[in-house]
């Protein structure tokens, strides 16, 4: 490393904005709290709305850096590119004046940061991160031009990984487009032209040769087997455990930060997921009713097997064509807030699978419509799960303590990063 390296504490580098007000000084402005933060993947799953939220809130301008300093081992952090208001369980920093605003952004995404901020976090059961401690983290930074560069290495493998995120929503949107037309407003089928005749039903005038049924029609409850506790099964198999919280990201991303496991052999076939399957979140508030077609372009596209935790639901579909439908009929039921009709409990709802499945009528198109459906939904999801990101998030993630510790020169990577980009 060279000698222009200079050892400096984080407090020197950045500052808390301490700025805050009430959400009706701040009318229209966006609300980012903990929940619109993706655990991990360093962006918003959305936001509020300030007049929707009370008491004092902090204020933020573009480009600051957002810390979620409740259980900082989450790694909820992200530099919006707006003004607005959070919530105070959020740091909000500030770069101070010769640092890189998205050098500081880097340093505190990184894992030797975040380990350190949730050591000297406060409370046990709400572990908060303390500024004062953090502050005093040290670290030798280059000068501003080679933190520039640092920052823009990073930034460009995460505008790429946002890219290929907007690129997955297109694909979405073109599987729901295809989805209405066909089985919602009836439209002409392609090669097959308009529909010719037609028979009531309870959902008004459908296609001759189709039918009413319910889910449970073509898809049952599959329950898997125990896994136990990781410690006494690594002799087990490794594998990717999906929970409810992950489903909404993986649709809208097309990869996971589920965790590894290890799931004893005995259990593994009871718990794998295959084509046929869809998965349903059982439990919680904020996930219930998320669901995910575990398509064979997803589930290949990992190196190791994918089960799912005991918060899912499991429906396994007499063949994949099925799948892809209700997982369709399902993303609707929750976009709607239909899905919460088929759930028990208040303060920790529970989805009644059973229910779900004995009591939702829907419309069952005939068995050659529905393969023609898959057919062409099944190279939107290859595009939608290629490996793509995850390489690219796994690179960021390699690259950057060697960045900003300068084991790794700029000059060594630009190169290589201009290939893989």
């Amino acid at each position: 490393m060279e000698s222009k390296w200079k050892e400096m504490a984080f407090g020197d580098c950045a500052e808390l904005v301490r700025e805050t007000c009430q959400p009706e000084e701040a009318f229209g402005k966006p609300y980012i709290g903990l929940e619109h933060i993706e655990q991990g993947t360093l962006r918003l799953s959305g936001t509020g709305i300030a007049e929707d939220v009370t008491s004092t809130k902090s204020k933020f301008k573009a480009k600051d850096i957002l810390f979620g300093k409740l259980r900082p081992y989450f790694r909820k952090i992200i530099q919006p590119k707006f003004d607005g208001i959070c919530s105070t369980d959020i740091w909000v920093v500030r770069s101070r004046n010769g640092i890189d605003q998205r050098f500081v952004f880097y340093w505190m995404v990184s894992k030797e940061f975040v380990d350190i901020a949730n050591q000297g976090s406060e409370g046990t059961k709400m572990p908060r991160a303390k500024w004062d401690f953090v502050a005093k983290i040290k670290q030798k930074l280059p000068p501003l031009p080679e933190q520039k560069a640092i920052a823009l290495i990073l930034g460009a493998l995460d505008d790429k990984i946002e890219m290929n995120r907007k690129i997955n929503e297109t694909l979405e949107a073109m599987a729901r487009a295809i989805f209405k037309s066909w089985f919602v407003d009836f439209d002409p089928i392609p090669g097959l032209g308009p529909h010719k005749e037609w028979q009531d039903s309870p959902f008004g005038k459908i296609p001759k040769g189709w039918r009413v049924g319910t889910i449970g029609d073509i898809c049952e409850i599959v329950i898997g087997g125990d896994w136990g506790n990781d410690d006494y099964f690594k002799d087990g198999v490794e594998v990717i455990c999906l929970r409810g919280v992950d489903l909404e990201n993986l649709r809208a991303s097309g990869h996971s930060y589920a965790p590894r496991r290890f799931i004893k052999k005995s259990s593994l076939e009871k718990r794998k997921m295959d084509d046929h399957d869809i998965l349903i979140a059982a439990s919680g508030l904020g996930p219930l009713g998320r669901s995910l077609w575990m398509s064979e372009s997803f589930l290949y596209s990992y190196n190791l097997p994918i089960i799912y935790s005991n918060f899912c639901k499991r429906l396994r579909t007499r063949k994949p064509y099925y799948a892809v439908y209700i997982d369709r009929i399902l993303f609707d039921m929750r976009s709607s807030g239909e899905i919460w009709e088929y759930s028990t409990g208040t303060a920790l709802p529970n989805l009644d699978s059973a229910g779900l499945l004995r009591g939702k009528n829907i419309i069952i198109p005939p068995d050659f419509l529905l393969e023609k459906y898959y057919q062409i939904i099944k190279p939107i999801t290859a595009k939608l799960y290629n490996q793509e990101s995850i390489l690219l998030s796994a690179l960021r993630d390699t690259l950057l303590p060697k960045l900003l510790s300068g084991e790794i020169r700029v000059t060594e990577v630009e190169r290589f990063a201009e290939a893989v980009l």
